[in-house]
């Protein structure tokens, strides 16, 4: 039994490691070029799968935005296989669909947190493109406010939005997660790249749903990437950084306020001048896969590539090519050597091949020692005449009672001739058969 259990364990191990090769745990974002251009995936869409949308940021050695670069500059492969761009937007055309959250929370009285906080707002407002960029705006106390639906910017929009960003007074606890929720709300059903962007002081304090792993699946599950900003020392920036993270945005702390309108501004332009590339996938089947795509970008600059992956969903069925891996082969020839190997000593023992093994000796542990008794002299034993066994006086020659000549007590006298071997009598001194003296 304990060998079946060792060859299935063997087997499972195989798998394992078969499907472990084939995963990829974590892959470059971007490679540079020798003419320091980094091209970058900074988005997957994978809503409208198997039509999977790629955004990409192409910077050059300045850190400085590469605008102006055609469709044919960039090519892509899935998996290693060539894929043809479908649709195409340009560096500087592309929309920005987003929503801002503004934390005036009591905290934010501290200092200039508030006047920056709205400084940056308005910097991130003045950015946005009339009639092709949409913006909707929450800010959050106690409690979460819409000041501005999801919309598209216009003239009247935006002096609205304005008006109520500039009216922001700080008061009341934290309900960031709560801010979230309903901002991720507003983006759902949305196309495109959809962006957060949260601003906070402090951890949350008055959110009526406040389980993290939670909301980041709710996040997730909507598509929807989530930009954290941290303001002033007392920010948890631990909560803030996987809040990004795992949901693909990125996360700024600022101790201080007063850069704060420039990362906004910086914010929205990157977005603006982001690439987008929309292919078809070729693996067209929800097989539970993860898949590598890889984007090369030819600049006058020189040549970079963006490296980005995305899992879809469904079951995923390993298609497992054991050979290519040295690590299962291994596994799996040891499976089979330890399921063949008792039938095969069984055969070399039947035929003779092999010595019947004899029983294991057992071991004997040592006697202990037995320690020797203390001599004890025996008492001495009453004298008898050796011929009628009458009781003998203490030291008496001869019998009282039939006259018989005794030895004297103590001493051994023979009973058969030392020279013939013929018996002696009692208290004979030469033998009867050959005269030989006793």
């Amino acid at each position: 039994m304990k060998r079946v259990l060792l060859v299935l364990l063997l087997f499972v191990c195989a798998v394992t490691w078969a499907c472990l090769m084939s995963i990829d745990f974590w892959r470059p974002q971007s490679v540079a070029a020798p003419g320091g251009i980094v091209a970058e995936v900074t988005y997957v869409d994978q809503a409208e799968f198997p039509d999977v949308t790629l955004y990409l940021s192409v910077r050059d050695e300045n850190d400085q935005m590469v605008t102006g670069l055609a469709q044919s500059a960039f090519s892509i492969t899935e998996d290693g296989d060539a894929r043809d761009s479908t649709a195409f937007i340009g560096s500087g055309d592309q929309p920005v669909t987003a929503v801002m959250l503004i934390d005036y929370s009591g905290s934010m009285e501290d200092g200039d947190k508030m006047p920056d906080a709205i400084d940056a707002a308005l910097a991130f407002l003045d950015e946005l493109e009339d009639g092709r960029d949409s913006l909707g705006v929450i800010a959050f106390d106690d409690a979460f406010t819409v000041l501005g639906d999801l919309q598209k910017m216009d003239e009247d929009v935006r002096a609205d939005l304005h008006d109520q960003i500039s009216a922001l007074s700080p008061d009341g606890g934290t309900s960031y997660y709560d801010a979230i929720y309903k901002a991720t709300s507003m983006l759902k059903g949305v196309s495109g790249r959809k962006v957060v962007l949260a601003l906070t002081d402090g951890e949350d304090t008055s959110s009526s749903r406040t389980d993290l792993n939670e909301m980041i699946d709710y996040v997730q599950n909507s598509n929807v990437v989530i930009f954290t900003i941290g303001l002033g020392a007392d920010v948890r920036s631990a909560t803030l950084k996987r809040v990004a993270q795992e949901t693909g945005g990125q996360y700024y702390e600022e101790p201080s306020g007063s850069d704060l309108a420039r990362l906004y501004t910086d914010i929205a332009q990157s977005l603006q001048e982001e690439y987008s590339l929309t292919y078809r996938s070729s693996t067209p089947q929800s097989d539970g896969t993860t898949r590598q795509v890889d984007v090369t970008v030819q600049t006058s600059a020189g040549e970079a590539v963006a490296v980005g992956s995305y899992a879809v969903g469904g079951t995923f069925v390993p298609t497992l090519n054991v050979w290519s891996c040295a690590g299962g082969a291994v596994l799996l020839v040891l499976a089979v050597v330890m399921l063949a190997a008792p039938r095969l000593y069984d055969r070399m023992r039947a035929r003779g091949q092999l010595a019947e093994p004899g029983p294991a000796p057992v071991p004997v542990p040592p006697a202990a020692p037995v320690p020797a008794p203390e001599s004890i002299p025996a008492a001495p034993a009453a004298a008898t005449c050796s011929v009628c066994g009458e009781a003998l006086r203490p030291g008496a020659r001869f019998c009282k009672a039939c006259g018989t000549p005794q030895a004297p007590f103590g001493t051994l006298r023979a009973t058969t001739c030392a020279n013939c071997g013929a018996a002696l009598r009692p208290g004979a001194r030469f033998c009867a058969k050959c005269g030989q003296r006793v």
